[in-house]
């Protein structure tokens, strides 16, 4: 039996073969959240498990919600109250609880 030839990747490299790639919607999503947090905001972004809704960020300090659609799109929200914005956070269906919730 020969001997398998001798990996001489560097370390850091990836194995060859197709990668998976990020959709652009996501990409998209990650560079309007991007834009957004430049303000140095001390409030964060969290990643939802959603086909339509990206990610969210509330400001408690001035009742503000902030969702970021997959595809870049941003809402903002005024007058949000603080459980309604961890109802999103922790819904099994975030677009259903926007929609249901704000976008009538």
């Amino acid at each position: 039996m020969a001997d398998a030839p001798e990996d001489t990747r560097a370390e850091n490299e990836p194995p060859e073969g197709p990668q998976e790639a990020k959709p652009q919607a996501d990409k998209d999503a990650e560079d309007t959240i991007d834009k957004e947090t430049a303000d140095d905001s001390k409030d964060e972004w969290h990643r939802l498990n959603s086909s339509n809704v990206y990610a969210m960020r509330f400001q408690k300090d001035q009742n503000n919600l902030q969702v970021v659609f997959k595809g870049g799109r941003m809402h903002e929200y005024m007058g949000v109250t603080e459980d309604e914005a961890e109802g999103l956070k922790t819904s099994s269906s975030p677009g259903s609880y926007v929609w249901s919730h704000w976008r009538r």
